[in-house]
């Protein structure tokens, strides 16, 4: 977890060695659910199953009518939290969308951050599976499938992409992708521009909490990508005015906003348009192209 130097203020990381003990799969397997919504604006999902039973999901999809979102949550999350139950409210918002909300709050709520992130590469094989038969039995159509996942689930999506067979998945959206240990990842253990048809990432606490370089087809950078985000620092100061745990709070509500932002582009496809360009300063500077483009839900490759 990320802390403060009070004296010098530099922003850091304590992160121990990644350990070689790997978690109880069968465990795993146990604590990891799925929670399916069909019905808009449902604060209890309409069924919830084990990430090991696909046997329920043939009559709850219409026989593979509906295109499917999956959500995942990062380190110390959980599906229930207001800013994912907002983007699962989004996709059910229109028409003919099945969201499954992956809740694998108990592995996540962990002391150490590498424990969470080895147990992330599992329950992502394990996803990749479940995905997998039901694409065999015709359950869904991978043409029709968004994987959108935060933080650390930024990178369950990207490896949940790699692992499916019997179809490549249509859309990865990863909202601000963890940067610790990550960033010392080989691509097949992280999020990757090939894990998905479309790979879009939004960027907004990059080089702190989350990646700041380019991770796919498209990436984002709100306001610079980095912290502070509007409403999470007081106008009337600046980062050197904040201090110990408050500065984290500044970080924290810069990396979580990526969840409203993409909410809110599903409500409203055209809500934020991005400019191509090489840099923020060049943005800045008005030294872009006049290349524009929806940022988030609405994105196309082109």
């Amino acid at each position: 977890m990320p802390f403060v130097d009070i004296k010098k203020k530099n922003v850091t990381y304590t992160i121990h060695a990644v350990t070689t003990v790997q978690p109880d799969l069968n465990l795993l397997a146990d604590q990891v659910k799925l929670h399916l919504y069909i019905s808009p604006n449902r604060t209890t999902p309409d069924q919830v199953f084990s990430i090991n039973d696909t046997d329920n999901w043939k009559t709850s999809n219409s026989e593979g009518k509906n295109s499917v979102a999956f959500i995942i949550h990062g380190f110390h999350g959980a599906a229930y939290e207001p800013m994912f139950q907002n983007i699962k409210n989004a996709y059910l918002s229109k028409a003919n969308w099945t969201v499954i909300m992956v809740d694998w709050e108990k592995p996540s709520r962990v002391a150490r951050y590498e424990t969470a992130v080895n147990s992330a590469l599992i329950i992502a094989s394990l996803l990749a599976k479940w995905i997998s038969t039901a694409l065999v039995n015709g359950y869904v159509d991978a043409s029709r499938m968004h994987i959108v996942g935060f933080s650390m689930g930024a990178h369950i999506a990207g490896n949940v992409g790699k692992r499916v067979t019997g179809g490549k998945v249509a859309k990865i959206f990863a909202l601000d992708p963890a940067l610790p240990i990550y960033d010392k990842k080989n691509i097949t253990e992280r999020l990757h521009i090939d894990d998905a048809e479309f790979v879009e990432v939004i960027h907004t606490c990059g080089n702190f909490i989350s990646f700041d370089a380019d991770l796919g087809h498209v990436d984002f950078y709100p306001n610079g990508g980095q912290f502070p985000q509007p409403g999470c620092l007081d106008p009337r100061q600046s980062t050197q005015d904040v201090w110990g745990l408050e500065i984290i709070t500044v970080m924290v509500c810069s990396h979580n906003i990526a969840l409203k932002y993409f909410a809110e582009s599903i409500y409203d496809e055209h809500k934020f348009t991005a400019v191509r360009c090489d840099s923020w300063r060049e943005f800045q500077t008005n030294n872009c192209s006049s290349t524009t483009a929806p940022m988030g839900y609405g994105t196309t490759i082109e």
